[in-house]
């Protein structure tokens, strides 16, 4: 099974282990029966002998116990710790212009099938225990008497067959409910992200929960019944063959010589002992189906999300000169998304130097944040040539091309670790930079993390300045940065921090509506349907 795969990768070593400890705590559990069964069959002949057998038995029954536990649940958490890292790289790694339209079915997978691998596994260690124990007391069914333990093994494999076909169905159930968990999942989204627009309209809001909520949770929950119904019909029909298969045995040994009636009661005893065991491997099937219909989803958006193709070969600069040459050019450049949308823009044209300051400005579905996009390198263009200091980009470069990049985007995220930020860079700017944006009183930095997130609006977008700042690139993007602070800070951006990035050789390009401040730019651009044109005076984009 996949999720035993998955358990030996995690650390072979540690799986030989557990298994070894689990199959000795099931020989003594074994023991443990063979000695009671002994004492209801003969009686104490040697006391101490008795005791000493049964005490040691029980204590080492105990630790090989807690060691099975210890050691699956190493291998389990070493389990759920490589599918987190692994997945968070894969995603990480893969095409940002892939990710972004998956980022639905991401986040489940990272949290609700990884968390329920997790909670499957940790009800690993009595299932291990208990079938070691079931298979040692088969092992001592055949001494007492080969013949009624084949019998056994006949009624027990009825009972898998009936498990075995049920558990297509069971998983069939759990897939099903596992997709409108998907559906639960982006509707709690809109709760926790529309709050606002939901409190605004009571219809929408009462249509959200009516319309949208409710189908999904109803939907996940006949599913969910249907599949816990199943398996308790399997469970239940595969006790009911027991105990008629145990009556079949009383019915044909009553009329036989061979066994009495005290024999097959002493056989009976220990056959009791081996259906506990038994059951609780019999109930982790349906959670083996839960766990792999979970693995599967971690695996299909693993294997959604290619890896981004990186050949960790630096750019090479050296014939670039900062005096003469753009620090990036687009040539051609075009950009369609393909499948259903229609949406693209290009061709465009554009050498920046460094140090200027670009505007870039348009209207709504002009195609600019698609554009910064595409530049950043998250975007992938279709046709035509991207440089970076004489340097045509491609795709196996993208990576490092962006490492020349920082800003802040309309729906940007702010992460309160500054790890990633020279610690020296930290020391000599990130006290004044703080004072600079008048956050300085609400917000500190210890030990290369942000005191707080919880800031309003305006201030977090500061803040995400202030980090981006600090990221020291030579390239700084702002998307409508200025658009929710209020003018004074408008003023401090556009008159202050944009021109002391520019004093530092820093290439600034800014999407931005407010012409009072065009006069601060080397250029301001227009997009328009998705191509660039240059703005000479206020007036044409105030015509327009």
């Amino acid at each position: 099974m996949k999720f035993l795969i998955l358990l030996k990768k995690a650390s072979p070593r540690v799986f030989v282990w557990a298994l070894l400890v689990s199959v000795l705590s099931g020989v003594c559990s074994t023991f443990v029966i063979r000695l009671i069964h002994q004492y209801i069959d003969s009686g104490l002949v040697d006391v101490q002998i008795f005791f000493l057998q049964f005490f040691v038995a029980v204590i080492c029954f105990g630790v090989f116990g807690v060691l099975s536990s210890y050691f699956i649940s190493v291998l389990t958490q070493s389990m759920v710790f490589n599918l987190r890292i692994e997945l968070s790289k894969k995603i990480l790694n893969a095409s940002f212009q892939k990710t972004e339209r998956k980022l639905d079915q991401v986040l489940p997978v990272l949290t609700a099938d990884i968390n329920f691998v997790s909670a499957s596994m940790n009800r690993l260690p009595p299932v291990v225990t208990g079938l070691a124990t079931a298979l040692g007391c088969l092992v001592y069914l055949f001494y007492l008497s080969w013949v009624l333990t084949l019998g056994c093994l006949g009624i027990f494999t009825v009972g898998f067959l009936i498990n075995y076909l049920a558990l297509p169905f069971l998983k069939k159930y759990s897939e099903q409910a596992r997709n409108e968990w998907d559906k639960i999942h982006k509707n709690f989204e809109g709760i926790v992200l529309g709050m606002k627009e939901l409190k605004l309209n009571k219809e929408h809001r009462e249509n959200y929960i009516h319309s949208s909520i409710e189908p999904n949770c109803v939907n996940e929950q006949k599913y969910r019944v249907r599949e816990e119904t199943l398996y308790a019909v399997s469970s239940r029909i595969v006790e009911v063959i027991l105990f008629l298969g145990i009556g079949c045995f009383i019915y044909v040994i009553d009329g036989l010589d061979w066994i009495t009636k005290e024999s097959f009661g002493d056989y009976l005893l220990v056959l009791l002992f081996t259906v506990a065991p038994l059951a609780t491997v019999s109930g982790f099937l349906k959670h083996i189906k839960r766990t792999q219909v979970s693995l599967n989803k971690i695996e299909q958006i693993g294997i959604s999300l290619e890896d981004e193709p990186n050949d960790q070969v630096l750019l090479t600069t050296t014939d670039w000169n900062a005096a003469t040459d753009p620090i990036f050019s687009l040539s051609g450049v075009r950009f369609s998304y393909g499948n259903e949308e229609h949406f693209a823009i290009g061709p465009l044209d554009l050498a920046v130097m460094q140090g200027e300051i670009i505007y870039v400005v348009g209207g709504n579905g002009s195609g600019k944040t698609t554009f910064i996009k595409l530049l950043t390198g998250l975007y992938k263009a279709t046709t035509g040539v991207l440089t970076l200091k004489n340097q045509e980009i491609h795709s196996h470069q993208l990576d490092h091309y962006r490492k020349h990049f920082a800003g802040v985007f309309t729906d940007y995220y702010l992460f309160d670790d500054l790890h990633h930020i020279d610690e020296q860079i930290l020391e000599e700017q990130a006290q004044g930079l703080l004072e600079q944006l008048e956050i300085a009183h609400k917000v500190s930095i210890v030990d290369k993390k942000i005191s707080t997130t919880r800031l309003s609006y305006g201030q977090r977008k500061r803040l995400a300045m202030l980090v981006s700042v600090m990221e020291d690139k030579e390239i700084y993007i702002f998307d409508e940065w200025a658009a929710n602070q209020d003018p004074y800070f408008k003023e401090i951006f556009y008159t202050k921090l944009l021109p002391e990035l520019q004093q530092k050789g820093k290439t600034i390009v800014a999407i931005s509506h407010d012409e009072k401040y065009f006069p601060y730019a080397d250029r301001v651009l227009k997009m328009v349907e998705g191509e660039l044109a240059v703005i000479n005076s206020k007036q044409d984009v105030l015509s327009s």
